[in-house]
């Protein structure tokens, strides 16, 4: 087992027993090896512990530590401490990472430089099934697009270990971290990009945080516009008008530079 890994996968579960064998079992899946998986739980009370532990015999790039809860949000920050990778890659208790997915990220870090990563995912309703963000976002990480709202799903991020163990995240944000920490990163003018390839599927249910804390999401999200951006006045914006408007300057933009 390689002591200082390519990529730490990091998982935060609380109360996962129905879900986190799936997260964990794609994870070992993957077509490219060079990997630790970092799980905190956050002191469940259900069998997750049980089943986590389970898989640590037979893989040592697995990893367990517990703490008692207080949520995602501090939980993540304290999962950046056991993570010795060079890149911590985010990755949600219920939802799966395609077989592909490291190794696709290794390509695209290893032939552009590049500090932050994110791909497209499936999102996955019922029977429905669709794929988010649009292609068009690919180099959609600034403040002209974020201020209008979240498009990065944030269990499929990657992104260098110095960069976000300085920035951390902001434990005053209870729900919405990620979309916080995307605005604070504006700043350091990271090298990003998407993949342009589902490589993270989500599992939308009743139970998830954003269909329970909706309304807490919003306010957040609002408050870290107000802090970062200095306005919130975007968010109300029609998707469907701001997403036309972007479509329409990325056209532009490419006609200009004569793609």
């Amino acid at each position: 087992m390689n002591d200082n890994p390519l990529f730490s996968v990091l998982l935060c579960v609380y109360n996962g027993e129905d879900y986190i064998s799936e997260a964990i079992n794609s994870i070992i899946d993957q077509d490219f090896t060079d990997w630790e998986l970092i799980i905190i739980d956050d002191g469940s009370t259900d069998e997750t512990p049980n089943l986590v532990k389970g898989y640590l015999k037979d893989d040592p790039r697995i990893k367990l530590y517990s703490k008692k809860n207080s949520g995602l949000t501090k939980s993540l920050n304290y999962g950046l401490g056991y993570c010795k990778g060079d890149w911590i890659v985010r990755h949600d208790a219920d939802d799966r990472s395609s077989k592909y997915r490291l190794s696709r990220i290794y390509n695209i870090i290893t032939t552009k430089p590049l500090d932050f990563v994110y791909s497209q995912s499936y999102f996955v309703s019922g029977n429905k099934v669709s794929v988010k963000p649009s292609s068009l976002y690919k180099y959609a990480f600034n403040d002209n697009v974020l201020k209008f709202g979240n498009h990065i799903i944030h269990g499929s991020i990657a992104i260098r270990k110095e960069i976000i163990k300085l920035v951390k995240y902001d434990e005053s944000c209870i729900v919405a971290q990620d979309f916080d920490l995307y605005l604070r990163l504006l700043s350091a003018n990271l090298r990003t990009e998407m993949i342009c390839e589902p490589l993270y599927t989500v599992q939308e249910n009743e139970s998830s945080i954003s269909a329970l804390r909706y309304k807490e999401q919003v306010e957040t999200v609002k408050m870290s516009l107000r802090k970062h951006i200095g306005t919130d006045k975007y968010l109300d914006i029609d998707r469907g008008v701001i997403f036309k408007l972007y479509k329409l300057s990325c056209v532009l933009y490419y006609y200009l530079k004569g793609y």
